[in-house]
Order: structure tokens, then C-alpha cells, then sequence
């Protein structure tokens, strides 16, 4: 199933129209004739003699699963091969076009498992009296691995389920324990039809005995509506010093319900998000070493646990070296109550030679998933430079011996980074608006290798 994308006009303002925080330009505006020159880019970065090669202004999808077609300017990444960066999966339905605007949304994809009165885990709910609304007639099989979900089993299970037509408040969720178990664990209601948040308590299993455990719903009780179906579900994993698969009972375990509520079947289902490259696996597509790069951004408010990132990657390694830029990555510790948000700009030297030129900047941005930004990255054949809204925020001298080869772009909302995944939003989207890049002067338009 795929819930469908709720823009608001007012967060996602149409290309043509002025924009909080920037102007919006388009490509030839900025573009002299004849020239191909940029005399400023939109963040008033001065790139006087630099030319404009690569300009997505996201007005039409403009990705693909394949190689180079027509038009494309970016590649999709799904996981292959049950190998994710980040713990959730990438696909394109995550993704879509709305008034100019790339929304690139994170949300819970599940699907039916066991059809009749089951749930995976087993889950469990109160209401406000609280009474226990669901109970176990009969365990499944204890899991620890489900090659369906991410790492190998770190995903959702749960139950979908009906609300009598006067609806329920419920107070409590719950979930059903392995003795030995440990960590802290998110039980989740989320409505079916629109993949939102509704409910969410934190259970906490150490120490507790083999059965029921339960824990007061955040913020208070919540009421549910009369005839409607929602998804009732938790991790199988936790943070804990590192992430963790903890073991459950399968869906095939069976289950009752009181209180009016049919429940019709057993979910499974992992974190869904999208994710471009300026290549596709073959390599080919649009790269280039040297010149400026930059790209109009919201940040998402996901909660703590998000991980996007805008990055560059070179992609010679002939030498065994190579560089990473991360022209912004931002974790979702960021979201803690004590702190004001964050993102890292930073480069990386991997492989065994000598250590080079290096920045690890945290620009004081406050919130930056309330504001539109302009993250920018100039590398030449001596110096690097981290730019957010046209100002500089980090210099340091070009790792040459690293900064190698062409690099190629990715845009990418991932999710874990070492952090608690219990904070995150569902249907949290990253926004950009533009993705900009301008070769240095006299290096004409760069070629995918």
C-alpha cells in the first residue's frame, strides 16, 4: 500500500512564486546568452566565470531506475540484495514532484501477513478504563530473523484492525515480552488510510517477566474514530549502544479482541524512504572533481533517529584512496529537547595513506527544518569550502591525494546513524527545491565516466 503525500501550499511554495529566505530564479535568468557564464549563484556566492552544467529544478520527475534515458538526471537507489544504508528501504514511491518541489517523504510500508484475528509481536492496547482490549490465544513462532525486513529482521509486525463505530479511547499500548528481553521499544498506532502518526507509548522490557507489558500512550490518551482501520505494530530492534534485533512472536500468533474491534490479520513492514545519485551502478551519469555545487533544502522534522544527507563521493579508488563530502548530514540527535538542531558539514580521507586536508563544521542554524536553506561546496585544486545561505562556514586545503577523480552526488533521507529510532515521524518529508552545479572556468562541462 502507499499513503499518499499531504503537501501544504504554504511550506511548498510554487517555483514561479518568491520564496522565504531566497528569490527564486530560474536557470535562464542566471544564464547570459552565449556565455553559459553564472556571474552569481542564487545564494550570492560570486562564481564569475564558472558555467552552469548540471540544473534540476525538480518541474518533472526526473529520475530512473535504469540507465541514462532521455532526460534523467538522477538514479534511484533501491536496496539491493538486503543491504540498506540507513535501516529503512529506498524506493520511489517515497518520492514525488509537488509544485516544483521534490518531497522525499519517510513512512511505514506494511503488509498483510496472516490473514484472521493475528498479530505479529503480539501487540496490545488498553482503553480508558484501562482494560486490556487484546489477548493471546496462541503463540506463533519465536523469530529472530525475517529476511523481509531490514539488516535482516529489523522492522515492524503487528496486527491491522477495525474500530467499533463509536470509536475507543485507549490509554496504554503494549507488547507481548520474551523473558530475557531488553531495551525500549515504540508501539505504534498509525491510521491505514493516511500512514500518520495517531498513538505512540515507549515500552521499556528490562527485567520484565515472559508476557504483557505496557506503557502509557505519550501525551495522554488518545481517542480513536468510530469504523476505521489502523495499524497496530512495534520494532523488532532497539538502540542500544547499537541497534539490536530483539526476538518476537511471529504472525502467525492468535489473538482476541473486546471492545467492538475486529481484527483482520497479521503486518509486517519496514521504514520507506527515497534516495537519488547523480549515477547509476555502471557509473554513468554526471560527475565532475572540481567547481561548486549547491542545493535549496528544508530539512525534514522527523524526530530524533532521521539521517539526510546531500553528499559527493569521487569514483576513481584507483590509488586505494577516496574522498567523501558531505555537504550536509545532518542526525536526528539534533531533535533532542536540550538542543537547537544540527547538521555536519565535513569531509572524509579513506583508505591507508596520509592524512589531508579535513573540516568538520556544525553551523549554528537554528532549526533548520522550520526554514528553507542554500547548502553550498566549492572545491578547487587548492582549496575546499562548506557555504550555507552564501556565507562560508569551513575552509581547509583540497586532499588532493583523495580528491582523486570525478565525484558524483547523492540525495538521501536515510534514518539510524547511532541513534533511538522511537523519536521518528512518520510521513516527515525532506524538501529541495534545486540541485545546482557550475564547473570551474576553462573546465567546460564535466563527462560521467
Amino acid at each position: 500500500m502507499m499513503f499518499t503525500i499531504a503537501a501544504k501550499a504554504a511550506d511548498q511554495p510554487a517555483q514561479s512564486q518568491a520564496m522565504a529566505g531566497a528569490t527564486a530564479v530560474t536557470s535562464a535568468a542566471f544564464a547570459p546568452a552565449g556565455t553559459g557564464e553564472t556571474p552569481q549563484a542564487p545564494s550570492g556566492v560570486d562564481l564569475k566565470g564558472y558555467k552552469l552544467v548540471f540544473d534540476d529544478e525538480f518541474n518533472a520527475v526526473s529520475w530512473t531506475d535504469k540507465s541514462p534515458k532521455g532526460s534523467a538526471k538522477w538514479f534511484s537507489k533501491p536496496s539491493v540484495g538486503g543491504k540498506y544504508i540507513g535501516m529503512q528501504v529506498h524506493d520511489n514511491e517515497s518520492m514525488a514532484i509537488k509544485d516544483g518541489i521534490l518531497v522525499n517523504k519517510l513512512w511505514i510500508k506494511l503488509k498483510a501477513d496472516a490473514q484472521g484475528s493475528r498479530s505479529g509481536g503480539p501487540v496490545g492496547m488498553k482503553d480508558d478504563s484501562g482494560k486490556a482490549l487484546i489477548s493471546v490465544a496462541k503463540l506463533g513462532e519465536v523469530k529472530r530473523q525475517d529476511n523481509r525486513l531490514t539488516w535482516g529482521g529489523y522492522g515492524w509486525v503487528g496486527m491491522k484492525f477495525t474500530t467499533p463505530a463509536a470509536g475507543l479511547i485507549i490509554s496504554e499500548l503494549g507488547r507481548y515480552n520474551i523473558a530475557g528481553s531488553q531495551g525500549t521499544f515504540d508501539v505504534r498506532i498509525i491510521d491505514a488510510a493516511t500512514g500518520d502518526d495517531v498513538a505512540k507509548a515507549l515500552v521499556k522490557l528490562d527485567g520484565q517477566p515472559a508476557g504483557w507489558v505496557y506503557a502509557s500512550i505519550v501525551g495522554g490518551s488518545k481517542k480513536l474514530l468510530g469504523h476505521h482501520d489502523y495499524y497496530l505494530i512495534t520494532p523488532t530492534g532497539c538502540y542500544a549502544g547499537g541497534y539490536k534485533i530483539i526476538p518476537w512472536y511471529d504472525g502467525q500468533t492468535t489473538v482476541s479482541a473486546s471492545g467492538g474491534i475486529t481484527i483482520h490479520e497479521s503486518v509486517w513492514g519496514n521504514w520507506h524512504a527515497g534516495s537519488l545519485f547523480s549515477i547509476d551502478p555502471t557509473g554513468a551519469g554526471f560527475t565532475q572533481q572540481y567547481g561548486y555545487w549547491e542545493a535549496r533544502v528544508k530539512m525534514p522534522a522527523g524526530g530524533v533517529g532521521l539521517w539526510p544527507s546531500f553528499c559527493l563521493y569521487t569514483t576513481g579508488h584507483k590509488s586505494g584512496l577516496s574522498e567523501e563530502v558531505d555537504i550536509f548530514e545532518e542526525y536526528g540527535g539534533a531533535y533532542d529537547a536540550d538542543k537547537d538542531g544540527g547538521f555536519g558539514m565535513r569531509n572524509g580521507n579513506w583508505g591507508n595513506g596520509p592524512k589531508e586536508g579535513h573540516a568538520n563544521v556544525w553551523p549554528s542554524v537554528s532549526k533548520p527544518w522550520l526554514n528553507w536553506h542554500v547548502y553550498g561546496f566549492l572545491a578547487t585544486p587548492t582549496k575546499c569550502v562548506f557555504y550555507v545561505d552564501g556565507e562560508k562556514k569551513g575552509e581547509f586545503d583540497t586532499p588532493t591525494d583523495y580528491l582523486n577523480s570525478p565525484m558524483y552526488m547523492t540525495l538521501e533521507y536515510n534514518i539510524g546513524g547511532f541513534w533511538p529510532m522511537t523519536g521518528l515521524i512518520a510521513n516527515s518529508h525532506m524538501d529541495v527545491d534545486w540541485v545546482r552545479v557550475w564547473a570551474l572556468p576553462g573546465e567546460g562541462v564535466p563527462q560521467g565516466r
